[in-house]
Formats: structure tokens, C-alpha cells, sequence
């Protein structure tokens, strides 16, 4: 994907942190020179206008939280990357 007959890479990671928020991931990735799509707040505009014609949402899901409750007993929650984010996939093509 890409405007006006350029091409764009992306790259599919995955973070482990031990605490913070995925608001800290946006800041960092930023700061590298590597945005998540369609992040409206740590990116330029014609980049987040390029991203979100096709990705209608910030790509960015935490698909696992673990923890440890009250009870000091380890929880683990998964959760599926959501619908929006699903059907921006196919305009993708692995290299």
C-alpha cells in the first residue's frame, strides 16, 4: 500500500513489556521512525491519511495480558485481533 503510486513496507512485531501502555509503544516506534498504522497522534498527516485508507484503525492490539491476582493466582487473557484489523491484512503481501 502506498499513495500516488508509491510503495510502503510494514512490519509485523511483537512487543513484550513488562509494564506501561501501549500509548509508550506509539511514542517509542514514533520516535524510531516507525509509526503504528494509523496512528493519528504520532504520526504526520498525509502518512495517517495514507494508512487509514486501508487499516481504519490504529494497528496496534495486545493479544495477551498476563497476571497475577489478589489471590496471587496467574490469570491469562487472550483476546483475537479484531475485525478491523483482520480485513487489513489481505491488502498486505508478505516479500
Amino acid at each position: 500500500n502506498g499513495s500516488a503510486g508509491t510503495t510502503s513496507f510494514f512490519s509485523l512485531v511483537a512487543f513484550r513489556i513488562a509494564t506501561g501502555r501501549r500509548h509508550q509503544i506509539r511514542v517509542h516506534t514514533a520516535y524510531i521512525g516507525h509509526p503504528t498504522v494509523s496512528d493519528c497522534k504520532y504520526t504526520d498527516l498525509p502518512t495517517f491519511l495514507s494508512d487509514n485508507s486501508w487499516c481504519p484503525q490504529n494497528f496496534l492490539h495486545r493479544y495477551r495480558v498476563a497476571f497475577a491476582d489478589v489471590a496471587s493466582v496467574s490469570q491469562e487473557v487472550l483476546a483475537p485481533l479484531p475485525p478491523g484489523l483482520v480485513a487489513a491484512l489481505p491488502g498486505l503481501q508478505p516479500l
